[in-house]
């Protein structure tokens, strides 16, 4: 609780900072009902509402499971290796325990287990078994393939993996990936989804596991779309003890900027960290993610960079077998693969849509960036206050993670 308390004042007292640095901000009197700068004051009911944090550390252990072709392999390899979902179509089946450790931002550090069909098939007397994987994880995520011709099969392994998960670990999240849902149109997806949420809560209630009912959590996704990205983030926004102090910190932000929505992105990956507590549309989350994507390939061409110095902080342990030596992959080469723009947190970019919506992104630094939704009106009238403000948002989330490493340490 001492930790939490501390990092909550430097969360605090990096506004204050901010404040004597760049001196008083002058907000013109017709701009006052649409925003105003962020005070210490905005921020200290963070510290009255925060409860310690459940986990130590900020790393996330997460199992993928699920038969063979399901496509498990293929959700991570696209997500954080960068594979083209149309190459996916080569890789092997999981034959194997695989321990792929992702260290992209400091909101984005996964150990991701991914399983063999054999071990969520095998009793718990095999060594190592799905017990002693699922006690060290914080979620298990079920991949279940839509086109599979074994559907019985399916739902069958899937009502056992959930039983022994929570017998072992009643904490633990359970995530079903409803998978390769692109070949499915948007009523054959929700009918789906209901037939197999319906049928694994009635076997579940039928052997008195009622409890269980409520924390298992259905999404449907697909490697093609941008639904496998939406999918993952709210798994990790779900895990990551950071959670809600940064909606805080981003209701904050957006109420006093007098905008629209407010996303964190882990740009390696283009995974959302966090966002405010306002409702996101359903197309809010491709348009960020787009342009992102936009951002990278602009900045690959027209940027001038050099690499950094490498150090041992700046690797990251991918893709190895359990029980043998571990494969260094260089951190440059994968931080490279989003371009130069997220290594300089002076870089931003602007898009206004058709509609009159503005994307303004932000990096701020640690491969981190902020994406805002505003109407053009009140963002062109608001710049200087919204760059304030960012600023100010910046400096506060490197307290925060400054404060999270030491608590880590």
């Amino acid at each position: 609780m001492d930790r939490d308390t501390h990092s909550l004042k430097a969360t605090v007292s990096s506004y204050t900072k901010y404040a004597k640095d760049l001196g008083p901000y002058s907000v013109p009197e017709e701009e006052k009902v649409k925003g105003n700068v962020i005070t210490e004051s905005s921020l200290s009911a963070l510290s009255q509402s925060s409860k310690a944090s459940p986990s130590s550390t900020n790393k996330c252990n997460i199992a993928l499971g699920g038969l063979a072709r399901s496509g498990k392999t293929s959700i991570h390899s696209v997500i954080f290796h960068k594979i083209s979902p149309h190459e996916t179509l080569f890789l092997e089946s999981t034959g194997r325990i695989v321990k792929h450790v992702v260290s992209h931002s400091p909101f984005c550090q996964l150990e991701l287990w991914d399983l063999p069909p054999e071990l969520l098939q095998s009793d718990s007397e095999s060594s190592p078994s799905l017990e002693d994987i699922v006690s060290i994880c914080s979620a298990l995520i079920f991949v279940l393939d839509t086109t599979t011709e074994t559907p019985d099969e399916t739902l069958q392994l899937l009502h056992q993996t959930i039983v022994r998960c929570y017998n072992v670990n009643p904490q633990i999240h359970m995530e079903v990936f409803i998978h390769k849902t692109d070949v499915l149109s948007d009523e054959q997806k929700l009918s789906f989804q209901r037939e197999i949420q319906e049928h694994v809560d009635g076997e579940l209630r039928d052997i008195g596991l009622d409890r269980v009912v409520s924390q298992v959590s259905y999404r449907l996704t697909s490697i093609f779309d941008h639904s496998i990205y939406e999918a993952f983030s709210q798994v990790l926004e779900k895990l990551h003890p950071q959670t809600c102090l940064l909606e805080r910190l981003l209701d904050t932000f957006v109420g006093y900027s007098g905008i629209e929505n407010a996303f964190l992105f882990d740009a390696v990956s283009k995974l959302v960290v966090a966002t405010d507590s306002s409702p996101v549309h359903g197309n809010d989350f491709e348009l960020c993610s787009d342009m992102i994507e936009v951002a990278i390939d602009i900045s690959g061409i027209y940027s001038f960079g050099n690499p950094r110095n490498h150090t041992k902080e700046d690797s990251i342990q991918d893709s190895h077998p359990v029980g043998e030596e571990s494969f260094i992959l260089d951190h440059w080469n994968i931080s490279s693969s989003c371009g130069y723009f997220f290594q300089d947190s002076s870089c931003w970019c602007t898009i206004r849509l058709g509609n009159g919506i503005v994307l303004h992104m932000k990096s701020v630094g640690h491969y981190l960036c902020l994406v805002l939704m505003a109407r053009g009106e009140i963002l062109d009238s608001n710049w200087g206050l919204v760059g304030y403000n960012i600023r100010v948002f910046s400096e506060c989330l490197s307290k925060v993670i400054k404060s999270t490493r030491c608590c880590d340490a």
